[in-house]
């Protein structure tokens, strides 16, 4: 999904599975640039998934992926995405109910001359060996869905309110589910 020209990609006009509707990446951008945490979900040799939060970088800075985290090279999470390279990516915004989750494939590469020219001061508190123990975590989107409900959390309580007193879904008066694939 890291091409801008959508065009090029398959086109999912609705998720019959899912529900919902076709969103757009450039949506899905302008969303993500809301959150400074999501959180990680990668898969242990185990089986278990395991999520973790992680700082939100620029995705411009970074061409060659779609979302990118720094960590250090020695966690557990880079052992993970090195063994199983699908995760996950989930971010909630309380104030409004806003909600993102993302499906991806992570590679884990340890080029330090990038580490450098992306390194930022607040980096040295959870990676105090700087970047020679660094690694970047790149991943291309496959699949993603988000809602943002027009009107805030106000409008979710006024729906769900109205849903008690119809006995009908309060999604059905809420924007759906969009779907990028």
């Amino acid at each position: 999904m890291h091409d801008a020209n959508e065009t090029k990609r398959p086109q999912h006009p609705q998720d019959t599975t899912q529900g919902g509707t076709r969103g757009s990446l450039q949506e899905l951008y302008e969303l993500l640039k809301e959150f400074d945490v999501a959180l990680l979900i990668t898969q242990t040799p185990q089986g278990f998934l395991r999520a973790r939060p992680m700082a939100m970088q620029n995705p411009d800075e970074v061409p060659d992926c779609d979302l990118w985290f720094v960590t250090s090279d020695e966690t557990p999470k880079v052992g993970e995405i090195e063994k199983e390279h699908q995760v996950a990516i989930a971010c909630y915004r309380p104030r409004d109910r806003a909600y993102l989750s993302i499906s991806a494939v992570a590679r884990v590469e340890r080029d330090n001359e990038t580490i450098k020219r992306l390194w930022k001061p607040d980096w040295q508190a959870w990676l105090p060996h700087g970047a020679e123990q660094t690694a970047l975590l790149k991943l291309t989107l496959e699949r993603a869905e988000y809602w943002e409900p027009k009107g805030g959390v106000l409008r979710v309580l006024y729906e769900q309110a109205k849903a008690v007193l119809t006995g009908e879904s309060a999604g059905k008066g809420l924007e759906p589910v969009k779907h990028v694939a």
